[in-house]
């Protein structure tokens, strides 16, 4: 594992986030080496600049040697071919892809990046809608703890009478996220990324019923008495007895996918149902709801994410961006055309690599060029929402609801930095609510009146006069106004 730099100066400096000292957790378990030169690192942060052994340029020259050398070392691990004749320019953003960009991201870009790989966490939602982060040191079973405490007053008040049905546990696995958990009767699932399951805390009756949406690998405990099922969100139904298998079925992808690697196994979405054997997979396709069967050289490949590896076999490049977004948390924008001339690609390296070497490897076959533009999280206290370039958070104070929105041009919202009023498609309130406060003015009018107005565009000088600003609104709205000293009145 590589390790970006900053991230062992935050660590001296105190300024970790969970997931970076997560990843500064793992790396320094990993060998005697990697923990004597982050004792060096903390050492030379720590002392005073007149008695420092060696200067931060020949510290960070030391660390390129480094990590140079567990590039080799690691390097022959990683393989990629690609099948792809053809070379579409794509560029990559966080936010927005461009076409004709220079032949590689410069190493200033490259180094701003520091987009990290995804790490292990999950959300436990319990009771009344309480929800727990778990840590990745009991992954098991730790959720069992929670619900225990949870369940402890109801099985009190139950002593002497019927006790209470098992309570649902959903787990949410959170983009950037991956969790291992162990099921009630002793069955394994791998979570990936963006993925949802919910089980009883306890299987009661004839079988084994869990739902799921987005992708895990199960390894499920035999027990021909009691048949495993797995309801897909779109309600394909999958059902065993004891096997070893990958579900992969998000919703914002076209095609949901079953693939055994043990046992046997069948699917069915209502009226149709295949049975797979080891090598098999079962593809769903949503466009046009068909169920079909198909061989599969190596299996593992399916689940070699559970193993902390990205192994793509001959698969477009739209399936390739749509994983990298969901374990490194991004949003990828990209023309689909330009993906699409791509064929087939084979993509193997260790997905706890940081962003930039993914896409590095990336470079080498499809020439692809990427530029980031970041990203931000927005909470109201219980609700959460993170924003992509070219999105908006909207707080609305009546009913306390945060949503988050698409802007065709953001640049709107932050023109008043370079002196303009640029309001596209706003209400005629938002405008006179932003000139009120700009010349410092009381303006008054009827909202009944205001409202009967759709979404206006302004867009001039804030630094003209009022008496300016007003005929361009006038021109568009038939407004009249009159001042009287700092109030001025609005009529139509």
């Amino acid at each position: 594992m590589i390790i970006n730099w900053d991230i062992l100066k935050k660590s001296v400096l105190g300024t970790l986030n969970l997931r970076e000292r997560q990843m500064l957790e793992r790396w320094l378990d990993e060998s005697e080496r990697h923990r004597d030169f982050y004792e060096t690192v903390r050492k030379h942060y720590a002392e005073p600049v007149g008695k420092l052994e060696f200067s931060d340029g020949e510290l960070d020259a030391s660390w390129q040697q480094f990590t140079q050398r567990a590039k080799r070392k690691s390097g022959r691990l990683i393989r990629l071919r690609a099948a792809a004749a053809c070379a579409a320019a794509v560029a990559v953003t966080l936010g927005i892809w461009t076409l004709n960009r220079p032949a590689s991201t410069t190493p200033e870009e490259r180094s701003a990046l520091h987009i990290t790989a995804g790490t292990t966490q999950a959300i436990l939602c319990v009771g009344d809608g309480e929800r727990i982060l778990l840590s990745d040191r009991e992954q098991d079973s730790e959720w069992q703890k929670f619900v225990a405490e949870e369940a402890a007053p109801a099985r009190e008040e139950a002593a002497d009478s019927i006790p209470p049905a098992p309570e649902q546990i959903r787990i949410e696995i959170p983009k950037g996220g991956e969790y291992r958990l162990r099921l009630p009767d002793g069955t394994t699932a791998w979570l990936n990324a963006e993925t949802v399951i919910v089980y009883p805390s306890e299987f009661v009756g004839e079988g084994r019923a869990v739902t799921l949406s987005g992708e895990a690998f199960f390894d499920v405990a035999h027990d021909p008495s009691k048949p495993f099922t797995i309801t897909t969100a779109d309600r394909l139904e999958i059902t065993v007895l004891g096997t070893r298998f990958n579900v992969s079925s998000y919703l914002d992808v076209d095609r949901a996918q079953v693939t055994l690697v043990e046992g046997s196994l069948s699917v069915a979405d209502g009226e149709r149902k295949v049975t797979l054997q080891p090598s098999q997979q079962a593809v769903f396709d949503r466009t046009d709801r068909t169920l079909s069967l198909h061989d599969v050289e190596d299996p593992s490949g399916c689940c070699a994410w559970t193993n902390g590896m990205f192994d793509f076999k001959l698969q477009p490049l739209e399936t390739i961006l749509d994983a990298i977004s969901k374990w490194y948390d991004i949003r990828i924008v990209y023309d689909p055309a330009a993906v699409a001339r791509f064929g087939a690609i084979t993509l193997q390296c260790d997905r706890r690599s940081d962003f930039t070497h993914v896409m590095e490897i990336l470079q080498e076959v499809t020439d692809l060029h990427y530029c980031a533009e970041g990203s931000l999280s927005v909470a109201d206290g219980e609700r959460k929402v993170t924003l992509q370039p070219s999105q908006q958070a909207v707080f609305d104070r009546t009913d306390r609801t945060l949503s988050l929105h698409d802007v065709e041009d953001p640049s709107g919202c932050c023109a008043w930095t370079n002196g303009m009023f640029d309001f596209k498609l706003q209400p005629l309130e938002t405008i006179l609510d932003a000139i009120s406060k700009w010349y410092d003015i009381r303006i008054v009018y009827d909202p009944a009146a205001v409202a009967r107005f759709g979404a206006i565009t302004l867009q001039c000088d804030r630094r003209s006069d009022f008496t300016h600003v007003m005929e361009i609104l006038q021109e568009v709205t038939d407004l009249h106004y009159c001042a009287e000293g700092k109030t001025v009145r609005i009529t139509f």
